[in-house]
């Protein structure tokens, strides 16, 4: 065991995966190509909980901006990768698709890590669907793809189910 040590770099770190849970969140599988030394970088962030600065594009917005930030976790969401931090400039969390951070600078300084919990912070994204005018919908799918909303993960608060022999599909 010594052997195979000795030959990570020293860079090189272990980490329990009970130690990760509020650092990884997946609720999809991520579709995206990103630039490995970015990736790497809010990665090193995040595991030293060191503070980053982003040079982050937004469709709406001519010129990209700077932003200094605490990341808190790495998500895969709707098919994309976003990193959840701590936005110094808007002093509230916000989500960074990692397809728009231009560059990342890693900074010289650790942050003290905020009351953060991914699956918390995912779950109530979804308030409006569980405030207090919740409406049900039903949706009738064709018996040739019922079974593709069978497969697909939802929301706590959204049900799937078979509603009759004709193999139609309640959601």
């Amino acid at each position: 065991r010594s052997k195979i040590i000795d030959q990570f770099s020293e860079e090189t770190y272990f980490a329990t995966l009970d130690d990760q849970e509020d650092r990884w969140f997946f609720g999809a599988i991520a579709t995206n190509q990103i630039e490995t030394g970015i990736f790497d970088t809010i990665l090193r962030g995040l595991e030293q909980e060191y503070a980053l600065e982003l040079i982050y594009a937004r469709p709406d917005e001519p010129e990209p901006s700077t932003r200094t930030v605490d990341p808190l976790c790495i998500a895969v969401e709707d098919n994309a990768l976003i990193l959840v931090a701590w936005c110094h400039k808007r002093q509230a969390f916000r989500d960074f698709a990692l397809t728009r951070i231009k560059a990342v600078t890693l900074k010289d300084h650790a942050f003290i890590r905020q009351d953060f919990h991914a699956h918390d912070y995912f779950a109530e994204r979804f308030g409006s669907i569980a405030a207090e005018n919740v409406e049900d919908v039903e949706l009738w799918a064709a018996s040739e793809v019922a079974h593709l909303f069978l497969e697909r993960m939802y929301h706590t608060t959204q049900q799937t189910h078979e509603r009759d022999a004709r193999d139609r599909l309640r959601v």
